[in-house]
């Protein structure tokens, strides 16, 4: 991360241009802690546009079953094209995450094993939750699920639109982010914003159990996909406008990051995708995705 430094002078005189261009402007602040920059204004309201649905797996290479659900996701997004995003999470502390003795590359995560816990933990592989809203009570149900969870949250309307702009340097591998979130309906519930980095195209070894047989295969090539890299924002996301009781269509935020790629990552294949989601009592409902490729 990226440590984003401003005089006091710097910061008056941005504050004043916000205030000359656009007398209802509420920002900027400045958030230190993740190196981000947030500002929020009024404008014309806009047309809503169509929910896009975010799969969020936890997958791992010993998962016998998990290339189903890799497969399953795949169908998902051809599906339905421009509509779905997803997120494939590694975490520790699973023993069908543990590498193989083929496994070139550890792709398990701190982040994602923490973002397990905020679901209740993970209780097997391949789970997965869609647009984090519960089957029966269950955040992270089973791959049987997905399908029908899919269709009833493509059915919904979002109450916000998303862009996502960004600039990679490939010199210095630093990317500075632009997240615009624009609310078309009301939303009176506390909400988050998650930036997450992913890596697409991966060639490692991966575990599978072949159907009608108890034997299991490793593919030593096999093509991982949507591999969690790391938050740009905390594990469960940065506090949205929790000062304005109600959002009222016109309400536009953003927030701008500014982050190194870490230099193991193929940038060509990575993958950044953005997402608002509700975090009030008990609720963690994706409100709209946006995903873009970071170069």
């Amino acid at each position: 991360m990226i440590l984003m430094k401003a005089s006091p002078f710097i910061l008056l005189a941005v504050g004043s241009l916000f205030w000359a261009s656009c007398q209802k402007e509420l920002g900027p602040a400045i958030n230190f802690g993740t190196q981000a920059v947030d500002t929020t204004y009024e404008a014309a309201p806009e047309t809503p546009t169509p929910i896009r649905v975010l799969i969020e797996e936890f997958t791992g290479v010993t998962c016998t079953n998990c290339p189903a659900g890799h497969r399953a996701i795949k169908a998902m997004i051809d599906a339905n094209p421009g509509r779905v995003s997803a997120i494939g999470y590694q975490p520790f502390n699973i023993a069908q995450a543990n590498p193989a003795s083929e496994t070139r590359t550890d792709n398990r995560t701190q982040k994602a094993t923490d973002l397990g816990k905020s679901f209740g933990g993970v209780p097997y592989l391949p789970c997965a939750a869609i647009n984090r809203v519960p089957d029966g009570g269950d955040f992270l149900p089973a791959r049987p699920s997905w399908t029908a969870m899919l269709a009833n949250r493509l059915r919904e309307s979002a109450p916000v639109n998303m862009t996502l702009t960004s600039a990679y340097d490939s010199s210095t591998r630093e990317l500075k982010v632009t997240v615009r979130v624009a609310y078309t309906a009301d939303v009176a519930t506390k909400h988050r914003l998650t930036v997450a980095l992913t890596e697409n195209d991966i060639i490692d070894a991966q575990e599978e159990s072949i159907a009608g047989s108890a034997e299991i295969v490793t593919h030593p090539d096999y093509v991982h996909e949507h591999v969690f890299r790391d938050f740009l924002t905390s594990v469960t996301g940065d506090n949205v406008l929790d000062s304005i009781a109600v959002k009222k269509p016109g309400r536009v935020y953003e927030r701008r990051f500014s982050y190194k790629v870490d230099s193991k990552w193929n940038a060509a294949n990575c993958t950044l995708t953005a997402f608002v989601h509700n975090e009030d009592n008990g609720q963690k409902n994706v409100l709209q995705v946006v995903d873009k490729g970071l170069q």
